[in-house]
């Protein structure tokens, strides 16, 4: 770390870059995933190799979808998400080589649900919180038919697309997703299967802006920048200039269908229009780029690899919970300047007329907005962080100097 302090950087007013530390703050990390499991239409048939009744086994709800040992109409239901925790061991079974009894030729429609429950079966033991949709009827990626994921808090991060294609399962995966799936438990399980990592996006956050903005990754292009060792420069380059604003800056450069570069204002995209966060983020595409598991066990490579990248404090692999964290913070102090800008003179109002207690006591509502349930753990540690960044945001203004008003430090200490 001390050695790539010292190197110039293209986006550094001074045309060197300060020594601040490790850098431990800031690691690489993937930001967007897409990966193909092939073969799986082979481990539908074994499935059925093996006697229904011979011994539990965790195959009971893949046969149950494939409609083996059905106990409904399968032609109306869906299947539902109650799979067995033995089915985690799902690849692993299905090496029975036995001879196949005779069955009827699968439906498309069991094909695709037998396939919907390998998928999520495979990412959920390596994201136990993600929460996972039923069989939506509809086509996505050019498949026929795709669940959707979802986060604890029902934001949609992502989807298993089924049917068609060979028979593989597409598993798409948002920044969302990624923050809450073990990549490495991801990058060993893939490796024991066939499959095709089709995209990754790799990310980077400098959440003081030391390196760099938008506007000056923009100034190195202009300059030359950007060109690789080998090869051309791409021509497709985009600069969005806020203007002063404070809305973000992006510098964007390449082709999406290969590799793309993408360096942008993250803190002011996410509303804060005073925060100095940057994000560093390359989209590779396995169109032009061989992906492999070890690209998620170490995103930062891919990072490093691009050219003008190799100056940052990059640490390959690392934990989300900082970027998790400032995201929070600015949406947090977003929900504090809405409340006291636009609530704020209402209350006033109402207060003016039937006092505060009055005032309180109607408009108290408890129902927490869906919204803010992400940016906390519980509504009791949700309306702490509200008041910390209340009391932050007021300590300059007058009311500070009265003897009622309790700072955000005096009210931790109590």
């Amino acid at each position: 770390m001390a050695a790539a302090a010292l190197r110039p950087s293209p986006f550094s007013n001074t045309g060197m870059i300060p020594d601040h530390g490790s850098g431990a703050d800031a690691p690489a990390f993937v930001d967007f995933l897409k990966f193909t499991l092939k073969g799986m239409r082979k481990a539908l048939d074994r499935a059925r190799r093996i006697d229904a009744h011979q011994h539990v086994d965790g195959l009971e709800e893949l046969r149950e979808a494939l409609g083996v040992t059905a106990a409904s109409d399968w032609e109306s239901d869906f299947v539902t998400p109650q799979e067995s925790a033995n089915a985690a061991f799902l690849l692993a079974r299905l090496e029975d080589k036995r001879p196949a009894p005779d069955f009827e030729a699968l439906s498309p429609l069991a094909v695709e649900r037998g396939l919907a429950v390998i998928g999520r079966t495979f990412v959920r033991e390596c994201a136990p919180a993600l929460v996972f949709g039923e069989l939506t009827g509809r086509g996505r990626d050019g498949y026929k038919n795709h669940l959707n994921i979802f986060t604890h808090l029902g934001e949609n991060c992502g989807f298993i697309a089924v049917g068609g294609n060979g028979d593989t399962i597409h598993v798409n995966l948002t920044g969302q997703a990624c923050q809450r799936v073990d990549l490495a438990k991801l990058a060993d399980a893939l490796d024991g299967v066939d499959h095709k990592i089709g995209r990754i996006d790799a990310a980077w956050d400098d959440f003081e802006g030391r390196y760099g903005d938008p506007a000056g990754a923009a100034e190195n292009y202009r300059h030359g920048g950007f060109t690789p060792q080998k090869g051309v420069r791409s021509e497709k380059v985009c600069f969005f200039d806020d203007m002063g604003t404070g809305n973000g800056s992006t510098f964007q450069l390449g082709d999406r269908s290969s590799r793309m570069l993408r360096i942008y204002s993250k803190g002011k995209q996410l509303g804060n229009k005073t925060s100095p966060w940057v994000r560093y983020e390359v989209q590779y595409m396995a169109a032009a780029f061989d992906l492999t598991t070890d690209n998620l066990r170490n995103p930062g490579l891919l990072l490093l690899q691009y050219p003008d990248l190799d100056f940052l404090p990059v640490i390959g692999q690392g934990e989300p919970c900082m970027r998790v964290r400032r995201e929070t913070e600015i949406s947090i102090d977003r929900v504090v300047n809405w409340a006291r800008t636009v609530v704020g003179p209402v209350l006033t109002l109402l207060a003016d007329s039937i006092g505060c207690t009055t005032t309180i006591e109607l408009v108290a509502n408890d129902k927490t907005p869906r919204r803010l349930r992400k940016l906390a753990n519980s509504r009791k540690e949700l309306s702490d962080n509200l008041a910390d960044a209340l009391l932050d945001s007021r300590k300059f203004a007058p009311i500070a100097s009265k003897s009622s008003y309790l700072s955000a430090e005096t009210r931790n200490l109590q």
